[in-house]
């Protein structure tokens, strides 16, 4: 008596369940219904005055952007003329409010890798509207940045830099390369570089960059870009002590595969480190491979990466010696 009793029951909660999942599966089919009727009433009616104002206000504004992307007739567009002139689109669009536009347009500024180059084209007033379109989310086609040959140092400029990276979380590249930073602008941009975790390779040549401000980057890189394959800090003001350093922390060791460390010609001299010290360091990247080999599992990765470092160190010690 007790077990039909429970069985009952049970039956009836199935069926009150059951009854309830079918009315919720109603009522979204339902909601989906006036809302495809609703869309098709919409796209049958006529538009309003207000619409026709509308369209016609932003077929306007599409044309003034095209005019202002596409070089002069007749007039040889150069790399920095058509950098220039993405900048200037970049302006117009922060002050019509309309970023989406950008992607009318972005096939005449942006490659088919994903580089945008603005290199002699920024200026500090710019980075504002730069930060814009980074942020209204119509850039996310851009996956290498080049920022090269502009004057970026300073408090004012190095803080809007550091807003705009940090607008550009998607970047696999980013290039700053000969942009007169110093110490403090790199403590300023330093944490949004580090926010930006898919980041793959980042030159930060030619610049000002002492063997402390050297050494933070490469720390910050360790331990917040775990993607990283390539750095840059080529012709800067670090030592030759300093180099040595920073080639000691990126050297690879088993189960830590570090990005290649570019770091010619550093300060007071036109070699990077001596010869037994690269015949150490490829003694270690050699048994890093070595030890590899013997592992289980897929490590094609990361030996194309240490082979690049062993012919890096081959060639060094050939030029050294």
């Amino acid at each position: 008596m007790v077990a039909q009793l429970v069985s009952a029951l049970t039956d009836l909660e199935k069926t009150e369940v059951a009854q309830i999942v079918q009315a919720e599966s109603d009522r979204v089919r339902a909601s989906q219904r006036a809302a495809i009727e609703d869309r098709i009433r919409k796209l049958a009616s006529p538009p309003s005055e207000s619409d026709r104002v509308r369209a016609s206000q932003r077929a306007k504004e599409e044309e003034q952007v095209r005019q202002l992307a596409c070089p002069p007739r007749g007039s040889e567009d150069t790399e920095e003329d058509k950098s220039k002139r993405c900048v200037e689109v970049f302006k117009f669009l922060k002050q019509l409010k309309q970023p989406q536009l950008w992607r009318s347009v972005a096939g005449l500024f942006v490659g088919e890798d994903g580089e945008l180059d603005l290199a002699y084209a920024v200026s500090p007033d710019d980075l504002p509207a730069l930060k814009y379109i980074l942020e209204s989310g119509a850039a996310r086609g851009i996956t290498y940045l080049s920022l090269d040959h502009n004057n970026l140092t300073g408090a004012a400029s190095s803080a809007a830099l550091a807003e705009c990276l940090r607008q550009a979380t998607w970047l696999k590249k980013l290039s700053l390369h000969q942009c007169d930073l110093r110490k403090d602008d790199v403590d300023v941009i330093l944490p949004a570089i580090a926010t930006i975790a898919g980041l793959k390779v980042l030159w930060l040549s030619e610049n000002y960059l002492d063997d402390v401000t050297a050494r933070s980057v490469v720390s910050v890189v360790l331990r917040s870009l775990p993607q990283m394959v390539h750095l840059s800090l080529s012709r800067n003001e670090v030592t030759k002590r300093g180099v040595t350093t920073l080639r000691t922390m990126t050297t690879p060791r088993p189960g830590l595969y570090l990005p290649t460390l570019d770091l010619q010609y550093p300060a007071g001299d036109d070699r990077s480190g001596t010869v037994a010290w690269w015949e150490r360091y490829l003694a270690r990247v050699r048994g890093v491979v070595s030890d590899l080999r013997t592992r289980p599992g897929d490590w094609a990765l990361d030996l194309a990466r240490l082979k690049t470092r062993e012919q890096e160190a081959v060639d060094k010690i050939q030029r050294l010696s």
